[in-house]
């Protein structure tokens, strides 16, 4: 074999499904209540692909949930994005939206290659959340139905029936399945800012948002602007930063 993988087991109540102990669930039963993109969803979703796999309804339910709220996406915007074109202009706000279309991109087709499909489902979950929160403007709606293109391409392995559906509320009658794999804008995935964590005796208090590679001293000036950070050092004495570039500052008080 070039490449093996022995997934894991299903189980339920702590024990392998069998007919013996009374804890099989009906598959059917599953399909014909939420569908099969659900019970799809929720197996590749509910642990990584070589390791058991506990049996939750609540997890059904949430899984059946999410496929709704992936649903509406499409639907409350398919009139707003139907003639809508990308303008020539790429501003702060399209910077950040291209800079999570393309992460979400990158991270989905490497987990997929790496049959981390688990990880893959949780980050089209946050890009769904983003896209949410993003309420495009007018002019910002031609990278929005591309945004949403592109998810859509990007849901169909894990999700088929509700990707052709979505496909099709966008406006198109080609199949979706035979559209091109969304490739990663490397010169968006780079962001010019990054979020430090900052710490306080080893616990974590707060993040900022800083330019890449600042220096210490203005990653501490910022920390100590944060009101979360001034409430846990009060009164005491800063004894000395521990920093890492772009990832972390540790206050020692």
């Amino acid at each position: 074999f070039k490449r093996l993988l022995t997934q894991g087991m299903v189980i339920k109540d702590g024990a392998k499904m069998s007919k013996s102990k009374g804890n099989v669930v009906d598959p059917d039963e599953i399909v014909n209540t939420y569908g099969a993109d659900t019970a799809r969803l929720f197996i590749l979703f509910a642990a990584p692909v070589d390791k058991d796999l506990e049996w939750s309804d609540e997890g059904i339910e949430g899984s059946y949930r999410f496929l709704n709220r992936l649903y509406r996406l499409f639907a409350n915007n398919a009139q707003r994005i139907k003639n809508a074109q990308k303008k020539d202009h790429v501003d702060e706000r399209i910077r950040e939206l291209l800079y999570e279309v393309n992460s979400c991109v990158q991270k989905v087709t490497n987990d997929i290659e790496n049959y981390h499909f688990n990880t893959a489902i949780a980050k089209l979950m946050e890009f769904v959340n983003f896209l949410y929160s993003f309420n495009p403007k007018e002019d910002e709606l031609g990278y929005f139905k591309e945004a949403l293109e592109k998810l859509a391409i990007l849901s169909s392995p894990f999700v088929p029936h509700l990707a052709c559906e979505v496909w099709e509320v966008l406006g198109y009658d080609s199949v979706i399945f035979n559209q091109t794999w969304p490739k990663v804008q490397k010169e968006y995935v780079e962001k010019d800012t990054v979020k430090i964590a900052i710490t306080i005796n080893g616990k974590l208090r707060d993040t900022v948002e800083i330019n890449k590679d600042a220096k210490q001293e203005e990653v501490e000036k910022l920390a100590l602007q944060s009101e979360k950070v001034k409430k846990h050092i009060a009164n005491k004495e800063v004894k000395k930063y521990i920093y890492v570039t772009n990832k972390i500052l540790n206050i020692i008080v």
